[in-house]
């Protein structure tokens, strides 16, 4: 599957959930199941997919391969590495996680 074929994929998954639980190879990004984010924007650029969620993250995974849905969870795989950049809600301070290889999953 084509970065731009998963892009369009997560577009219209959360166009019908409306928002999710982040979870991040390493962790949950957030209170499991009580933080919901939207997508705010996705896009695609040097074989890296952009994720805008709540206009004030964004999650960049290079190269991903595959997308798939198993209940109500979205999984992105098969990228070579990721970052989720963010500010704290309030905007006083800036983060940038980095990380390797994984699943990044979204819980409705």
């Amino acid at each position: 599957m084509s970065v731009e074929e998963i892009s369009e994929f997560v577009g219209e998954w959360f166009a019908g959930v409306g928002g999710a639980s982040l979870r991040l190879p390493s962790r949950w990004f957030g209170r499991p199941h009580d933080n919901q984010h939207r997508l705010t924007g996705a896009s695609v650029s040097a074989g890296r997919l952009l994720l805008e969620l709540d206009r004030s993250l964004l999650l960049t995974l290079a190269h991903p391969s595959s997308v798939v849905v198993e209940g109500g969870c979205l999984k992105i795989a098969g990228f070579a590495h990721g970052t989720l950049d963010w500010d704290d809600f309030g905007g006083s301070a800036s983060h940038l996680e980095t990380f390797e290889a994984g699943v990044v999953e979204f819980h409705a």
